[in-house]
Order: C-alpha cells, then structure tokens, then sequence
C-alpha cells in the first residue's frame, strides 16, 4: 500500500493513501496511528518498540483515504502507519517516518528576567544569581551570560562565545533544565566549567553586563536563544587590593616628593655658583693707581701714604 506525507507544519502533516493490493478480503476501516520516535529538542527522551509513545491513533471509514495529523510537537520526529482492516482481520500496513517543522521563538517562553543583584551576593571576583525556570517543554537548558564593560568603549557589539574566544562577551555557563529546581541559584565566576563554557572569575572593581537566556537545543545545537536584558553589576574591591593601592600609593608619594627634594638642592647649588662666578675677589686683581713701590695713592682724600724703606 502506497503512503505519502504532503504538508508539514510544526504541528501538523498532510497524509494520503492508495487502496490496498492484498486487503484480505473487504475493508471495513482504516487506522492511522503516530508514535513519537524521537524530540530533537529533549536529549533525555528514549523511544522503546515495546512501550512506544502513541501520539495519534485513529480508526478512519473504509472510504477515506487521507489524514491530517494534529496537535503535533514541533522539531518531533514520529513514524506515521496506515493499516486496512477487513471482515478477515488486519490487512496491508505501510509506515513513514516524518519530522514536524523546527520550534521558533514562540513556542519557548519569554526571555528570563534577571532580578537586580543585591550587595550580598557580590565578592570582589564573583556574583550570585538567582535562575529563573521555564515551564516551556521545549527550552532544555539555561545560558548564563556576561559582558565587560569598557568605560573605552561606550558601544560594544558582538555575540556571545566561548570566553577563549570572547574574553569580554561570552557565555558563563549552560546549565541543563532537567538539572534546575525552582531555588537554583549560579555563582558567576567561580572558577568552573558548565557545559562546554568556562566560568571564569571576574575582574575587582570592574562593571559588568549579566544576561540569561531560555535555550533550545536541536541534537548538538542551539535551535534557539531568548536573551533576557541585561543588568549591570560592579563589583568590590577586596581589602587586600585596597590596601596593596594606599600602599603603592603611600611609595609614589615619597619617592616624589624626595625627587622635588633633589631637584630643589640641585637647583639652589647651580644658583649660588653663577653668583661666585660673577663676583671678582680684590686681592687677586691690581689696582691701576698703584705704584711701582707698593704705595697706593688715596683719591678721595689726596693723601699719599709710601711704604717704609
């Protein structure tokens, strides 16, 4: 028996059918049936033959020949059958397996809102979170992100990475939401890797943007990321560093003031010898007036006063 799939939506799939070849005698009906093989989206989710998911099971007039699925799960894979049923009993059955379109925005919760951070639950290199759950069964696992604020550069782009790759934006942690409980909390930068993301510690004193997001994953992807806004957080300085800088500061200022210090004596010194230099001593230079004797003749008073002989 021929079987096909026509449309497919995220939550529906158009079916169609041709007469059995072998119907075993007179079909009385026909049943469509849909069991869930795989949620790309739940990683957890495990399809056994011997207690399968039935999502549709429905027994149609012997004079139908299409279906249409509904009430499907988006970015499902399902096997769909059609079997003929006759006076005799079961007849030809023919399956396919089909996957329903990819989960988009709407269908996971809104972005999460990050609570404002109190002083509590701040350290110099670390801030805790409260972590916001989604009752969304397509959202399956959580993003904690982080950005540096540069007082350099007002207007920072990008995307979130790996912090190797992103130092200034990246992605903290991805914590799964089978693994979250409705107190969970997360300590940014503590120093420890969350999924394939290391959770580095922060910088003392710096500013920082916090982000989360409700993800969805398709097998080793991300399908879909709903970033909350973010909220500014700056961080303590610890003692230590408070008093490491006084200290430093403390050395600055001596070894200033001991430069101006040399300056100075070096400066006074420079003045005081210009001034001898310009000042020419009596007693190595002769006077004009004095005569080949020794004698000096007095100008002002004319007395003449001759060494003894």
């Amino acid at each position: 028996m021929k079987f096909q799939v026509g449309d497919v939506t995220k939550t529906s799939m158009e079916t169609s059918w041709d007469e059995p070849e072998n119907p075993n005698g007179v079909v009385t009906k026909y049943t469509v049936q849909a069991v869930v093989l795989e949620k790309l989206y739940d990683t957890s989710f495990t399809h056994t033959s011997s207690d399968p998911v039935l999502a549709v099971n429905e027994e149609l007039d012997s004079q139908q020949r299409t279906y249409t699925f509904t009430d499907l799960k988006p970015s499902t894979k399902y096997e769909l059958t059609v079997f003929a049923t006759s006076v005799v009993g079961k007849g030809d059955t023919a399956s396919i397996q089909q996957s329903t379109d990819s989960i988009t925005r709407e269908d996971i919760s809104s972005p999460p809102y990050l609570q404002q951070v109190g002083d509590s639950q701040k350290t110099p290199t670390t801030v805790e979170i409260d972590i916001p759950l989604s009752t969304s069964e397509f959202v399956s696992a959580y993003l904690v992100g982080v950005k540096l604020i540069s007082s350099k550069r007002k207007r920072q782009a990008g995307v979130f990475d790996h912090y190797d790759k992103s130092p200034t934006m990246y992605v903290a942690a991805e914590l799964a939401k089978s693994e979250l409980t409705d107190d969970s909390s997360f300590v940014i930068g503590d120093n420890q890797t969350y999924g394939s993301y290391y959770n580095p510690p922060l910088q003392e004193g710096q500013t920082y943007q916090l982000y989360t997001a409700f993800a969805s994953r398709i097998n080793d992807s991300y399908a879909l990321k709903s970033w909350s806004e973010g909220t500014s957080v700056t961080l303590p300085i610890s003692e230590s560093s408070l008093s490491k800088g006084a200290n430093t500061n403390t050395v600055i200022v001596i070894i200033s003031v001991s430069v101006v210090v040399v300056i100075a004596i070096v400066i006074v010194g420079l003045v005081i010898k210009m001034r001898l230099q310009k000042k020419t001593p009596e007693t190595t230079t002769k006077s004009p007036s004095q005569d080949k004797h020794g004698g000096d003749i007095a100008g002002s008073s004319g007395q003449i006063q001759l060494s003894s002989v």
